[in-house]
């Protein structure tokens, strides 16, 4: 794949990671209120219409990993690279709270502790941990994948979906033990596999409008979902919970407009080279604007500093959303660039690569019978 193709799927990454602030500010801000609530207002409406579109950013963040590691050498380098993002963020934010005396009595105590010094095992940040349980399992779901033909795929992907999407909540009312709405690692196994699927057997013609409109389509019906499940759910009773039963990463709308908005980005073409690497700058420091902003001591960020809550009544809704989303993210780039650049002059300083290559033997046990990249 060449650096202008690349491009494109950075792009999406930066936008996903965009998504990924919106859905924060708009739930953890106290704009997406049940149905029903005596407070439904107009900026609600908006709010449920914004999370409808960006509800697929989980999703084309895992097909992006899960398309360019189906057919990559597994690098145990790449994990301990991840590992150290993930901790410089968990512990070092702590760690300033903790200088300045602001860490609040219910942070403190050794749980705590070792939620921010172990942040992958302990899961202070869920998406983290299962991603990087992922990437341990990309070689051996990879080669499953390049083994398969494009039928046996398509069961396998059938199989996954039905186990693991949001399928049976929906047709029934009630809830299963395989259901985690998204949030695990069962769930990104079944996007690897759709990647996989991708990245072997979908061809890329240049064609990104249908699927692009395929995405439209899907988030408009994702919205409609709720005024039609909150009135059939509410005029029956007592199942009033059910009536966002569709907004999960695992529900049918948000998996088929993940899909159709990462295809639309595979057939998108770049040509400007310097615009390509303004690109992948940027998307180098996505997965620290996520690291950032969702550490638990900033979580609450979103109503005590920015006050969502206060704007999000008023006029100023809109504007206020614009400018604390930009803010955050662009926040969130900087610092993880200048994370990028202290990590690299560390490096040089201290020959890590070198500590890499010893490591070469964990990547053979990893790949397998196939060669080293």
């Amino acid at each position: 794949m060449n650096k202008k193709r690349m491009a494109n799927i950075e792009l999406l990454r930066i936008v996903a990671m965009i998504f990924v602030v919106i859905l924060h500010y708009l739930g953890k801000g106290g704009t997406l209120l049940p149905w029903g609530d005596a407070n439904f207002m107009t900026n609600t409406w908006i709010a449920w219409f914004i999370q409808a579109f960006a509800l697929v950013a989980v999703n084309v963040y895992v097909l992006i990993g899960g398309y360019f590691l189906t057919d990559s050498s597994f690098k145990i380098s790449r994990i301990l690279k991840l590992w150290l993002q993930i901790f410089f963020y968990s512990a070092g934010i702590w760690l300033i709270f903790l200088l300045l005396g602001q860490v609040p009595e219910m942070y403190s105590g050794a749980y705590w502790v070792s939620m921010f010094m172990l942040p992958v095992t302990s899961g202070h940040y869920w998406f983290a941990s299962s991603y990087i349980f992922l990437c341990l399992l990309a070689p051996f779901l990879g080669l499953a994948a390049r083994k398969m033909t494009k039928k046996q795929l398509m069961t396998c992907i059938a199989v996954l979906l039905l186990l693991f999407s949001r399928l049976w909540r929906i047709i029934l009312p009630m809830s299963t033990p395989i259901d985690d709405r998204g949030y695990g690692i069962l769930w990104f196994v079944t996007l690897f596999m759709i990647a996989a699927y991708i990245r072997l057997h979908v061809h890329i013609k240049g064609k990104w409008v249908k699927p692009l409109l395929i995405y439209v389509i899907s988030s408009v019906c994702l919205f409609l979902s709720l005024p039609v499940i909150g009135v059939i759910t509410q005029s029956i009773g007592k199942m009033e919970q059910f009536y966002a039963v569709f907004y999960e990463y695992n529900a049918p709308f948000t998996i088929i407009g993940a899909v159709a908005l990462f295809v639309a980005f595979l057939n998108m073409n770049i040509k400007s080279d310097k615009l390509g690497k303004v690109i992948n700058v940027f998307a180098s420091a996505t997965f620290g604007v996520y690291l950032l902003h969702e550490h638990v001591l900033l979580r609450n960020c979103w109503t005590g500093v920015w006050k969502v809550q206060e704007y999000y009544p008023t006029s100023k809704f809109i504007l206020h959303f614009i400018v604390v989303v930009a803010c955050v993210y662009l926040a969130g780039t900087i610092i993880d660039l200048i994370r990028g650049l202290l990590f690299g002059a560390i490096s040089k300083l201290f020959r890590l690569n070198k500590v890499s290559d010893k490591l070469s033997g964990i990547d053979r046990f990893f790949n397998g019978d196939k060669e080293e990249k």
